[in-house]
């Protein structure tokens, strides 16, 4: 049961995030005028383009992206981690547990490095903005492979087939 509500929980705060667009309306509503998405950070995977990002958000974009992190990003974490962390747990194969432990602990890391980067613009250490676009890719790659994987154990067990 609680697998299932960590799944509707990550499900819903996915949408909140990418269909509703709710952390950028809220941003908006706390007088961040327009400018980059609250997770423009989190799909640039291109090193140099994170500071003009950084300095298209100004200082109230900066503080929000702080906001944005902790209020949908890392409950959205701890809710795809246990879903997955819960269903594959119970697979053939229960050593994938591990791997959306790894993508959840990289997400994690990934939102410091932004956390960090938004506090400490325009003096924000030299490496951190390419150790987090590493910890980007690799949170994408582990979250691609455990909804695979998770996708898989679901057609194996009949409950994605066509009628």
């Amino acid at each position: 049961m609680l697998v299932l509500c960590a799944g509707v929980l990550a499900a819903l705060l996915a949408a909140l995030i990418v269909l509703v667009r709710a952390p950028d309306r809220i941003a908006q509503r706390r007088g961040y005028a327009s400018g980059p998405s609250m997770f423009a950070l989190d799909t640039n995977i291109w090193p140099g383009r994170e500071r003009d990002l950084l300095a298209a958000y100004g200082d109230v974009g900066r503080r929000e992206i702080i906001i944005t992190h902790l209020a949908f990003d890392l409950p959205f974490v701890v809710a795809y981690t246990a879903f997955f962390v819960g269903f594959l747990g119970r697979s053939q194969r229960p050593w994938s547990r591990y791997l959306p432990l790894a993508a959840g602990a990289a997400d994690v890391i990934e939102d410091a490095g932004i956390i960090l980067m938004a506090t400490d613009f325009p003096d924000e250490h030299a490496g951190l903005p390419g150790a987090t676009i590493a910890f980007t890719l690799l949170k994408d790659a582990l979250f691609a492979v455990s909804a695979g994987l998770t996708l898989a154990e679901f057609r194996k067990r009949n409950w994605l087939t066509n009628a």
